[in-house]
C-alpha cells in the first residue's frame, strides 16, 4: 500500500471468474507467474456442473473459500457475471 515500508506476509486469493476457463487459461497463467497454487481458490463454472456461481446466493461458497485458502483477496471477474440476472444493467 502506498506510504507501506515493510512487506505483508504471503496470503490467499479467491478468484471468481465467470469468462476463463480455469484449466486451459486461469490455472497456466497464475503458474507462468509462479503462483503458490495451495494459496488460490478459483471458481470455475466448469467444476459447479456449468452453474455460474451467484452473489449474493452462493455467499456460503466464497467465505468458505476465503477460509480455506486464507485469503486476503477476493477478485470478482467480470462482477456482473455474479450477479442474478435481475440485477445486471440492461438485462
Amino acid at each position: 500500500m502506498p506510504g507501506e515500508t515493510a512487506g505483508k506476509p504471503p496470503a490467499g486469493v479467491v478468484l471468481l471468474q465467470a469468462e476463463d476457463d480455469a484449466a486451459a487459461t486461469v490455472r497456466p497463467t497464475l503458474q507462468a507467474m509462479d503462483a503458490d497454487l495451495g494459496r488460490v481458490f478459483v471458481c470455475d463454472p466448469a467444476g459447479t456442473g456449468g452453474k455460474p456461481l451467484t452473489l449474493p446466493g452462493d455467499l456460503k461458497l466464497v467465505e468458505d473459500a476465503v477460509a480455506a485458502v486464507k485469503a486476503r483477496l477476493v477478485v470478482i471477474d467480470p462482477a456482473t457475471a455474479q450477479l442474478p440476472r435481475w440485477l445486471r444493467w440492461g438485462v
